[in-house]
């Protein structure tokens, strides 16, 4: 019997930091176990046979437990994310103070699959960027929206944390990754399908199961909705903990905290407005140099892999 023969089912995140595999919903088998009776070329990949299948959480597992259950597959993981999954996993590891939290501390991780559908626009700006002296000046320069006939669809996969004081109210997770690394983790299996457009509504407000935000922000729950496993790992390492380490978080969340300690030193500038509604916008020294900073290094990165590439083709391809 060939015993690589790839199966259809769910892979399920345990409270024990496994990743487990069920063909039944009755007998779950750790998925590292099964790599381990494949061929040695299949097994450091293993978990990429199993990316495209839908992925459960058992009740009480925590944010470490997923990172931990990735091990296996840290360095292809890391690959497919550009985030160092090796270093969070040695921050699950590490031993935390026990500390009380508050109604205001992050409580929750939730996993939300959402649909977004909006009118596609146009923008016209009467300047380029090349054309400014500074961004602040690119920002505020006139322009004019237009709506077209055609609608951008988006489906995405947030990861967000969720606090007892106000629990509808989804929260970055931009924080010390000490505090929400043993934080419980869910999935939600309703998905969510909303749009935000005041002047050209996509979706009926009055529409049966449809809800309405202060915000003008129409939005449905959706039927059963399944994630699969690749989507989870993307959304929890890319969009939730976003930082290639925890370190560089931490560094952000310092640096952050520092500026924001320094703001409040100083008076706050006056609200300059220019025409009807329009508020100036105003750009602190260095917000966008961590920025401009990746770009610049990815386009050193870039004109050195051209040098480097002997075969590279030079022009415009046409689509």
């Amino acid at each position: 019997m060939n015993l690589s023969s790839k199966l259809s089912g769910t892979v399920v995140v345990s409270a024990t930091a496994q990743l487990l595999f069920s063909l039944d919903d009755k007998t779950y088998v750790p998925l590292q176990e099964m790599a381990a009776i494949q061929t040695p070329s299949q097994q450091d990949n293993f978990i990429l046979r199993y990316f495209e299948e839908p992925i459960a959480f058992e009740r009480g597992a925590t944010l470490a437990h997923f990172l931990l259950a990735l091990e296996p597959w840290k360095e292809v993981l890391t690959l497919y994310t550009d985030r160092d999954v090796g270093a969070y996993i040695d921050a699950c590891r590490r031993p935390v103070a026990v500390t009380t939290p508050t109604p205001d501390d992050i409580s929750t991780i939730v996993i939300s699959p959402r649909v977004s559908v909006s009118r596609h626009t146009l923008h016209h700006y009467d300047t380029t960027l090349d054309e400014c002296t500074d961004l602040e000046e690119y920002f505020n320069a006139p322009r004019r929206s237009e709506p077209t006939a055609l609608v951008e669809c988006e489906h995405m996969v947030n990861t967000s944390g969720f606090c007892e004081s106000d629990p509808l109210t989804p929260y970055s997770l931009m924080t010390d990754f000490d505090k929400i690394k043993n934080l419980p983790i869910v999935l939600e299996k309703e998905g969510t399908l909303w749009s935000y457009d005041r002047t050209t509504p996509l979706l009926n407000p009055n529409a049966l199961g449809a809800q309405v935000d202060g915000d003008a922000t129409v939005h449905f729950k959706t039927a059963d909705v399944r994630t699969t496993v690749r989507e989870a790992v993307f959304s929890v390492l890319v969009n939730g903990l976003f930082f290639a380490t925890p370190k560089a978080m931490k560094r952000v969340i310092e640096k952050f905290k520092n500026d924001l300690a320094d703001e409040m030193l100083d008076a706050p500038p006056p609200l300059t407005v220019v025409g009807e509604n329009q508020p100036t916008i105003q750009i602190k020294d260095g917000a966008f140099d961590g920025m401009i900073e990746a770009l610049n290094h990815e386009s050193a990165v870039w004109s050195a892999v051209v040098k480097s590439c002997a075969t590279a083709r030079i022009g415009t391809i046409h689509l």
